[in-house]
């Protein structure tokens, strides 16, 4: 990607539970910030030079410019998972009858 600036920006929510969303341009990106600060999530925009993979370790990554992603990539679903992170990492075991 020789000259072309990356669009990075990282959702956040209270609790430090995160993604990474790597957008086609800055236009989509702050669509997407607006959207989910409205929702009470934080946003930070990235240069790449600004990413670290300790920051950022264990958190899902989407690039939106792979055609496969941007089809299935909803982020209000992904804002909702966000939002109920505690509750998937808190060790909630089901126990399920095989």
């Amino acid at each position: 990607m020789t000259g072309e600036t990356r669009c990075l920006m990282a959702f956040e929510t209270w609790d430090g539970a995160k993604i990474l969303v790597d957008f086609q341009n800055p236009d989509e990106m702050q669509q997407y910030r607006l959207s989910a600060e409205s929702k009470g999530i934080r946003c930070k925009s990235l240069k790449i030079e600004e990413y670290s993979r300790a920051d950022f370790y264990g958190c899902r990554y989407f690039d939106l410019h792979n055609p496969q992603t941007r089809q299935s990539f909803e982020l209000d679903d992904w804002l909702d998972f966000l939002k109920h992170w505690d509750e998937h990492e808190s060790g909630h075991r089901h126990d399920y009858d095989l």
